[in-house]
């Protein structure tokens, strides 16, 4: 739906002599007191026939010259349809796609006829003409007028450029490289990744992007001299992040199997996303849960990339410490151990 358009009630002829017929703004006459009994009677005639604003338009500038974009036309609607299909079948090479362009148009005239339109899904830009010049009176100096009383009409018979109706049904079939797969696999593990195995990558690349403090501290319980109160903590922090984690991973596991040898990587990415959600956030508790079980000594000795993680990129690389990472297989962004 889109908000009525502004326009100014004008006058077709040009009586302030700037050489447009098609600019001048009209002089609204009021029917009580208008000298020509014609222009009179055809604005009484006008103000009956209107309503909504196209009426309060004109009747609240009576006997004024109108101002500029004072009336305001109807709401209105529109319509384009779109309708996308992979079937899954030939390795997910093949999408179908229907699409329409101005639906209503097409349904006003399958109800409707052809000759008989009520206007569905057209540009609906009022007639802005209110006055018509007829002739000039050399003695008073002044020009004669005709009222257009089709003014602020909106319907078919007064738009003469219509929004035509259209219908498209396409095939797409990849054909030799898929440059989707590729994408796939440079991101996720090189030319030799496979997809029962992506899973297991993206967790090795969610320990790079998102370091779990509690895991990093039970991985240094001999340099670091964790008692067992504290190895039981940190043990149960990791635990809870993995059983939030998991629900995310089946999900993404089960789209990933569900594509075969060439997943949908709209589909994956998503998930994927979402995943890495959760991991962010269980990494963000996982600092705060950590340092008060660990002491101040204890906490000084973990490297700065488990202490602040957040200060190395976010996504894809950095490495850890906020060094670049080496590259990685296939061309993917380095995300490697780096050390400051």
């Amino acid at each position: 739906m889109t908000s009525g358009s502004h326009y100014t009630p004008l006058v077709q002829g040009d009586v302030n002599g700037d050489g447009s017929a098609r600019n001048d703004i009209a002089f609204i006459y009021d029917p009580a007191t208008a000298a020509d009994p014609a222009v009179a009677a055809a604005m009484g005639r006008l103000l009956g026939s209107l309503d909504g604003n196209a009426r309060e338009c004109l009747a609240s500038q009576l006997g004024g010259i109108a101002s500029r974009n004072s009336c305001v036309g109807p709401w209105q609607p529109s319509l384009d349809l779109q309708l996308n299909w992979r079937p899954g079948m030939f390795d997910n090479r093949m999408a179908l796609s229907f699409s329409t362009v101005n639906l209503l148009g097409g349904l006003d005239e399958l109800f409707h006829g052809a000759d008989d339109l009520s206007g569905w899904g057209l540009n609906r830009n009022p007639d802005a003409t209110l006055l018509q010049v007829t002739g000039f009176d050399p003695k008073s100096r002044e020009f004669q007028y005709s009222v257009n009383e089709r003014f602020g009409a909106t319907g078919a018979n007064a738009n003469a450029v219509r929004a035509p109706f259209q219908v498209a049904l396409q095939m797409r079939y990849s054909i030799g490289q898929d440059r989707g797969r590729d994408i796939r696999r440079n991101f996720f593990g090189g030319q030799g990744a496979q997809p029962v195995s992506l899973v297991a990558q993206m967790k090795g690349r969610l320990d790079s992007i998102s370091p779990n403090p509690a895991r990093e501290a039970l991985l240094r319980r001999d340099s670091l001299a964790l008692d067992a109160r504290q190895v039981v903590a940190l043990q149960l922090l990791v635990d809870s992040s993995e059983a939030r984690l998991r629900p995310a991973l089946d999900s993404l596991n089960a789209e990933i199997e569900r594509g075969g040898t060439n997943p949908d990587i709209q589909k994956i990415f998503p998930l994927f996303n979402e995943v890495q959600r959760i991991a962010r956030t269980d990494r963000d508790s996982a600092v705060v849960a950590t340092r008060r079980i660990l002491s101040e000594a204890q906490w000084a000795l973990l490297p700065e990339w488990v202490r602040n993680p957040t200060q190395g990129n976010p996504f894809f690389g950095g490495g850890r410490g906020g060094q670049p990472g080496a590259g990685g297989a296939g061309g993917r962004p380095g995300g490697g151990r780096g050390r400051p």
